[in-house]
């Protein structure tokens, strides 16, 4: 919609918020200035809550299967080619393609189900 459910929305806020107090002169009513400063401190905190919303958005993946891939690790016992590596403080099984040494720092290149397939780094 880029934008326009939330002007709407602001028109609309405002609309209501003169149609709501439209009273007779000799009654009372609400000054403008609040009108104005309940719509702004709206807007501006639904702002926040869009732009906070979008930057989440753009981060990367940080769990699951996704969030493994690209993270590095060590080898713990030798993979010929299964072996076990540390990865993110757990350990796991690992697969590789070429034989790593006890101490090889790898990066994981695939996950499949608790099975690591890693490369050296």
């Amino acid at each position: 919609s880029k934008g326009a459910f939330t002007a709407g929305g602001i028109v609309a806020l405002i609309t209501g918020s003169l149609l709501l107090f439209d009273l007779p002169d000799d009654m009372p009513g609400i000054n403008w200035a609040v009108i104005a400063g309940v719509v702004v401190s709206t807007v501006l905190f639904f702002v926040f809550v869009v732009a906070a919303g979008v930057k989440a958005l753009k981060n990367k993946v940080a769990t699951g299967e996704e969030g493994m891939v690209g993270t590095s690790g060590e080898v713990v016992v030798p993979c010929e080619p299964a072996g076990t590596v540390y990865v993110r403080g757990e350990l796991w099984r690992a697969l590789s393609e070429t034989p790593l040494p006890k101490g090889t720092i790898i990066v994981v290149t695939k996950v499949d189900d608790t099975v690591l397939y890693v490369a050296p780094k």
